[in-house]
């Protein structure tokens, strides 16, 4: 099984770094065609998107990967593509119907954003949502290569082709409704050509009333701690929009962007190990789970520590060449993320291992108080302190968040997901 996990990991990692490097890259051209007020909107728009396409989902991603990859321990493949195909219908309904929210929200925003770009916006926000369903949905098929490249290879390498033909053309006429009708093309191309490549797979066994219940209910617990948990990752962006000026939004965003990188190893690894969690807990191989679990941690935080010295020593220089001389000042707002991404980091898996092991109900509970805390907390000091006391919120949010995950993780399973070099080695020995 770990020759097998870390062959797929070459492709997961070969996967998630393009799309982190095409994501990047559309912000760093979107800095430079636009004016910091503009990139602010840009970074809060994306925040909503972001946040919508957790109501849009509402869960239905983790938990078809769940089940998904519980059918397909077992056999039986047939229904692990019926349930694959049922949970993206009812992802396709929820994100239709709670479309007009992001008009809603866009609209009380700090922002003047024309009619227009609301549209685009929304449209994009939709396709945008199933990008994220396949993503987690296609791993639990065994899917490893299409869910990396239907789950953000090809939408962010596409969009980013197209703004860099525009900024190599020189045309900077160019307004937010039109980065956003590309984005919405390059998201139709992906979701059109994923159905083309499993056409084959439609007709699938139905599914039973008990079995469809069980995974609405298990949906619906996991999407509300996304939602819940979406202020933790991405609020401070709206705390920054709605309470300080656009250009602040615009060294915040560059920052965020920037300190994303310390998550990225974390995402390869859970593209590959998190259908595996079940799965050995299923048949009773915590040992060789948790091997699994703080092995792959390692080099994860590893990488993550790395980052943060990089940081540390090139913060502003980076910041720089990325976004320009302006944004040279989200420095201090960098250092200060990277605290809650670095615990992220540490603790490994935790979150998938809740998640996986129908453990959803505590992850709702944590999130909902640590955010609640957060917000209250970041909101009372962002007059006084400004973008600095934002960061220090969320960074200190996040990381007893991790905590807490990590915590009820030892107490209900009695494994670790804890970064160890020891179990890295153990895990090579297993390979061998």
């Amino acid at each position: 099984m770990f020759k097998k996990i870390i062959g797929d990991s070459s492709i997961a990692f070969s996967g998630r770094f393009l799309t982190v490097a095409f994501n990047f890259l559309n912000a760093i051209l979107i800095s430079k065609m636009f004016p910091a007020s503009e990139v602010g909107a840009y970074f809060f728009i994306m925040s909503v998107v972001t946040f919508f396409t957790f109501i849009g989902r509402m869960g239905h991603e983790k938990s078809s990967l769940r089940f998904i990859s519980e059918a397909r321990i077992d056999g039986d493949y047939e229904k692990a593509w019926s349930i694959f195909f049922f949970s993206f219908k009812i992802v396709v309904y929820q994100a239709i119907i709670s479309s007009p929210l992001i008009a809603v929200i866009i609209y009380f925003s700090n922002f003047e954003i024309e009619t227009g770009a609301i549209i685009s916006v929304t449209l994009f926000a939709i396709i945008y949502t199933f990008q994220f369903y396949f993503y987690e949905s296609l791993r639990g098929v065994g899917y490893i290569l299409q869910s990396v490249f239907f789950g953000g290879v090809l939408w962010s390498s596409l969009s980013f082709i197209s703004l860099l033909l525009i900024y190599f053309t020189g045309d900077f006429n160019v307004s937010i409704i039109n980065v956003f009708n590309i984005f919405s093309i390059a998201g139709f191309i992906n979701v059109a050509w994923l159905f083309i490549s499993i056409r084959g797979k439609f007709n699938q066994v139905k599914l039973d009333t008990d079995e469809k219940i069980v995974i609405k209910k298990t949906a619906f617990t996991i999407g509300m701690s996304g939602v819940a948990g979406f202020p933790l990752n991405n609020g401070d962006i709206w705390i920054v929009s709605y309470f300080l000026k656009p250009e602040d939004v615009a060294l915040y965003g560059a920052a965020s962007r920037l300190v994303f990188l310390l998550g990225f190893a974390l995402q390869v690894v859970n593209i590959v190990v998190s259908p595996h969690i079940s799965a050995l807990m299923k048949i009773g191989e915590k040992e060789k789970l948790q091997t699994l679990l703080r092995g792959s941690a390692f080099p994860v935080a590893l990488i993550a520590f790395l980052f943060v010295v990089l940081f540390f020593f090139f913060g502003k220089e980076m910041l720089n060449l990325f976004f320009g001389e302006y944004y040279e000042n989200a420095w201090l707002i960098l250092m200060i993320l990277c605290i809650g991404r670095f615990a992220n980091a540490i603790t490994g898996s935790c979150g998938y291992v809740l998640f996986m092991t129908g453990q959803q109900k505590f992850a709702l509970k944590a999130v909902i108080y640590a955010a609640l805390i957060t917000f209250a907390a970041a909101i009372t000091v962002v007059n006084k302190w400004n973008v600095l006391g934002v960061a220090i919120c969320f960074s200190i949010g996040l990381f007893i968040l991790q905590m807490s995950y990590h915590w009820q993780v030892k107490k209900s399973s009695k494994i670790s997901t804890m970064a160890s070099l020891k179990q890295l080695i153990k895990m090579m020995d297993f390979n061998k």
